[in-house]
């Protein structure tokens, strides 16, 4: 599970603005403290910049109090609370690193995590998907968010990716971190 992460710096966004063709953010925010559940940061949501809060809130839940911060690799394609978002409402929320355990987990590139977007209830909101941890995060937790490879984002923004290579992008571990 993710339950907080490290903001990126604006330069960082820039570069991922020229990566990605996402247009350029119209906001001021300040982007380099820890981001916690609830909390408003940017995502690219179809290759825009969008401002959102982090905790999805699906479409035809009645209970808008509650929402979820996490949603599971194995199960995003069968769980009724993700599976439309799955489909057509993939985003890409970028990072400087993440925390599991207390422990914050980085890279010097920067990181792009793996998550699905709502539009429901009057604003947008997301979720970061997780999986299994790797051998460097298990020290500290059993789960940890979906990392992309520049060019496994750009497969998982892209509408037209395959349901079967979405989920092989899920259990990709191609992204070196540190302590």
């Amino acid at each position: 599970m993710c339950g907080g992460f490290k903001r990126r710096s604006t330069t960082e966004l820039s570069l991922i603005n020229k990566m990605y063709g996402a247009m350029n953010p119209q906001w001021e925010i300040e982007l380099n403290d820890m981001v916690k559940p609830q909390a408003t940061s940017p995502i690219i949501a179809k290759d825009e910049w969008t401002l959102s809060r982090w905790g999805f809130k699906p479409y035809w839940s009645q209970d808008v109090s509650k929402a979820f911060i996490n949603a599971r690799s194995e199960t995003l394609d069968t769980k009724m609370t993700f599976k439309g978002a799955f489909e057509s409402q993939r985003c890409i929320i970028p990072a400087a690193g993440f925390y599991e355990g207390g422990q914050l987990f980085s890279n010097t590139s920067g990181l792009l995590m793996a998550g699905v977007f709502s539009l429901a209830h009057g604003g947008s909101s997301y979720a970061i998907i997780t999986k299994d941890s790797n051998e460097l995060v298990a020290k500290h937790h059993h789960r940890m968010p979906v990392l992309l490879s520049e060019d496994a984002a750009k497969a998982w923004m892209d509408s037209s990716t395959s349901k079967s290579d979405l989920k092989d992008i899920m259990r990709m571990d191609n992204v070196q971190l540190a302590i």
